[in-house]
């Protein structure tokens, strides 16, 4: 009689299955919230393109809008609309504008949260101001029929790609609660696309949001965000150009590997010292200069280059995080960690005296390898 078997079942026919969320301010309501819904007969046939694509086939997506006073005054409203009951669990990406972004995060995460169907292994991401969530939802895609998966796709492929920092919802949320640690994540946007010669815009993932406490204060461009990655996050097969002096002439580096540590010193005067330590590892991809790689003193030449432009991306990423005042370094955290009586004393004018920390960065960097050939072909 304890067995009550499946009394909440809901047949997959039955769902409406949601695979990103979209919200920003709305001109009616305080929110307008858009999601996109997988359509399994047009994902079954090929189909692509969104709502009102024009395709007689069927298609493989479609996104539907509302507004509400609330996410889930705007969700229930669409049950006018949608024949189906929504379904979260599948749910990989969550899109908040920028506006919002900027307002506050803390009573919009609320409800993912919240809800059970909404897991904790979605990535967050905040568009740019000149991004309409409709049509980010409704990008063409060549690859993926639907632009959720190509967005899942893309950060999958992360440690290839130095250009942003990205959370996941209970990554992000979690860094709120934690004393001397502010959030940040990855930036969303649409970008015309080379192939084409019609203006024609593609999904493109770059640059890292920076938050203090839960609102948007600040962006990380390209190199700033690699220069956070190197103390965030262990970086893998990430390519490094280095100038080789001659104009427009590079050597490109990957990384095999990487390390960092990082410790707070307190001087007497009470001046707060962070003090980082990189370790990088390489192999050289490319020259387009000659080069004898044979000669030991060639690769430390690269090796000493490799060091400084790893240096100067997280001194350029530590300098734009201060102005802004957003700890995205953890600096306060690892105060509080390494001095629990000092942070008690400061810690509530953090804001105060994170901006004054100095930093110092000690990069050793190692090239590894060479690749097949050590010395360039050259016309003799």
């Amino acid at each position: 009689m304890l067995q009550t078997s499946c009394w909440d079942k809901a047949e997959v026919e039955e769902l409406a299955i949601v695979v990103a969320i979209a919200l920003d301010k709305s001109e009616i309501n305080n929110v307008r919230v858009t999601l996109q819904v997988i359509n399994p007969k047009g994902v079954a046939s090929g189909g692509g393109g969104g709502m009102g694509g024009g395709d007689k086939k069927a298609t493989a997506y479609l996104n539907i809008s509302n507004n509400g006073k609330t996410i889930f005054d705007a969700v229930r409203a669409m049950g006018s609309t949608v024949p189906r009951k929504l379904y979260f669990s599948h749910n990989q990406v969550i899109i908040i504008s920028e506006e919002l972004a900027r307002d506050g995060l803390l009573d919009l995460i609320d409800f993912f949260n919240r809800n059970p169907e909404i897991r904790r292994n979605n990535w967050l991401l905040i568009s740019k101001s000149d991004v309409n969530q409709y049509h980010l939802l409704d990008a063409p895609n060549p690859i993926e029929l639907v632009p959720a998966q190509r967005i899942t796709g893309i950060i999958k492929d992360e440690q290839r790609s130095v250009a942003y920092a990205i959370n996941q919802l209970g990554d992000f949320t979690e860094l709120f609660s934690t004393p001397g640690t502010d959030a940040y994540t990855a930036a969303i946007h649409l970008v015309p696309d080379v192939t084409k010669e019609e203006k024609m815009k593609v999904i493109n993932i770059s640059h890292t949001a920076l938050f203090n406490r839960d609102k948007l204060v600040g962006w990380l461009n390209e190199r700033e965000s690699r220069g956070l990655l190197w103390i965030s996050k262990k970086i893998s097969d990430a390519a490094i150009n280095i100038p080789m002096g001659e104009k427009e002439k590079y050597a490109t580096i990957s990384t095999v590997r990487s390390s960092f540590n990082m410790k707070p010193y307190i001087t007497e005067e009470g001046q707060v010292i962070m003090d980082i330590e990189v370790k990088a590892r390489g192999s050289i991809s490319e020259t387009d200069v000659y080069i004898d790689l044979s000669k030991p003193e060639n690769i430390k030449k690269l090796e000493n280059k490799m060091a400084n432009q790893i240096q100067k991306d997280i001194i350029l990423a530590v300098e734009k995080a201060q102005k802004v005042n957003s700890d995205v370094f953890k600096f306060g955290a690892a105060v509080h960690r390494q001095y629990p009586e000092f942070w008690q004393k400061i810690g509530g004018n953090w804001d105060q005296i994170y901006p004054t920390v100095e930093v110092s960065v000690q990069v050793d960097a190692k090239i590894s390898r060479t690749g097949l050939i050590s010395k360039p072909l050259r016309v003799k």
